[in-house]
């Protein structure tokens, strides 16, 4: 059995390659571990990309935020540091110094995603109050797994 074609930039065929790589389809395991790229997007690619991630990440994460006490302008305020924080450093950053060193995509996406839960979540802590604290590792890993997983549907589906 292996996983369909689509499944080679989803979240289920990365843990696939870390897991079981056999359940990969014919050529997925080449496309993961293809180096990440060193090349930039544009500015207006690149605001694109931003603007999409908070598009996807806002809504997901303000409500919690407000439901734990903060205001609407400080719940949307904190959700919009969490990402200038971490979008520009992992998309103008470290993708060259990734395929510098020769990284593959799969090494690329953990290493990014990691920083990403991390770094948002001492912006979430800091916004949070005390009592809530906890909220804040969820709050990063569930928005960064939507916007990673519609980010992997779309690259999927426009590379094929």
């Amino acid at each position: 059995m292996t996983l369909p074609p689509w499944s080679c930039t989803t979240p289920a065929g990365l843990a696939a390659l870390l897991a079981a790589p056999g359940l990969l389809p014919p050529g997925c395991l080449d496309r993961l571990a293809t180096p990440a790229g060193a090349s930039l997007p544009s500015a207006r690619e690149y605001l694109g990309l931003f603007a999409l991630t908070l598009a996807v990440e806002l809504p997901l994460v303000v409500p919690p935020l407000r439901a734990a006490g903060l205001s609407a302008r400080a719940a949307v305020s904190a959700g919009f540091a969490a990402n200038a924080l971490t979008h520009p450093f992992i998309c103008l950053a470290l993708r060259p110094l990734a395929a510098y060193a020769g990284m593959s995509t799969a090494a690329y996406v953990l290493a990014a995603e990691a920083f990403a839960l991390a770094a948002e979540t001492v912006v979430y802590l800091a916004a949070l109050p005390r009592g809530a604290a906890t909220l804040a590792p969820a709050l990063s890993a569930g928005a960064n797994l939507a916007s990673w997983t519609l980010g992997a549907a779309w690259l999927a589906f426009t590379l094929g």
